[in-house]
């Protein structure tokens, strides 16, 4: 074939393999009309100064803004829509933000602590050294405590407010740094091993924990575990804390 007919053979070619693409999905959204709110009448019921990088964000009867180029939390008054106090806490807050026991507590990667700061009146009650996990971690309040992961071995901290130390450490899986307070647990994260760890704060001397692991090729499966010394799961490897914390 020359000249012609090869373009016509290469058209038919490029119709065929067009015909055979899936068809584009709709577009998300409302498309009713009276519904369907055009963006450009959305308008902010309040705008908030806040230079630097605004970050991670918790709610209380104020909300509590970190920035962490600042090496400072906002804090945002709902009723005046104003920023009403900035609190410089430490180098580079990072890892989430939490309220509990009428403070605020901000991890800060850049000088390896944990500032607590009271709710009222703004001011640091206390600089607690501790290791962070990881920048993009969290801390979490419940149960009486502060929890937060402290290295990247999963080394699970609990925090006594009442003394601002570490009273107890758990042994999550590697790779865990997302962690939360609901149901009268403690939840963690692992990316490196796809896992949840669920940990009962109230029996931390025979630790017992609830792994869910998301295997993509089928369902969820849960197992129960109640660690005496050393056990390795398939996802995880747990170690009970030294008789002395016990």
């Amino acid at each position: 074939m020359h000249g012609p007919m090869v373009e016509y053979a290469l058209y038919l070619l490029m119709a065929a393999l067009t015909t055979l693409q899936p068809a584009a999905p709709p577009k998300p959204g409302v498309t009713t009309p009276g519904v369907r709110i055009p963006i450009e009448r959305l308008v902010p019921d309040a705008v908030f100064d806040v230079p630097g990088a605004p970050d991670w964000i918790v709610p209380d009867e104020a909300v509590w803004i970190s920035n962490k180029p600042k090496n400072s939390v906002s804090r945002l008054d709902p009723k005046t829509n104003l920023v009403s106090a900035v609190v410089a806490t430490g180098q580079g807050p990072c890892s989430g933000l939490a309220t509990g026991f009428g403070s605020l507590w901000v991890p800060n990667c850049g000088d390896h602590t944990i500032a607590r700061v009271d709710l009222e009146s703004g001011a640091i009650t206390a600089t607690i050294p501790t290791g962070i996990g990881s920048s993009e971690g969290s801390i979490a309040t419940g149960a009486g405590s502060v929890w937060l992961i402290t290295d990247a071995k999963g080394t699970l901290a609990r925090f006594d407010p009442a003394t601002n130390a570490i009273v107890a450490e758990i042994y999550v899986a590697p790779g865990s740094y997302g962690l939360a307070f609901g149901e009268d647990a403690v939840w963690v994260t692992s990316t490196e091993r796809s896992t949840v760890a669920r940990v009962d704060p109230h029996k931390l001397g025979r630790l017992q924990l609830e792994l869910m692991s998301v295997d993509r090729a089928g369902p969820v499966r849960v197992g129960r575990w109640r660690v005496d010394g050393v056990r390795t799961t398939g996802n995880a490897i747990l170690r009970r804390p030294s008789a002395a914390g016990d």
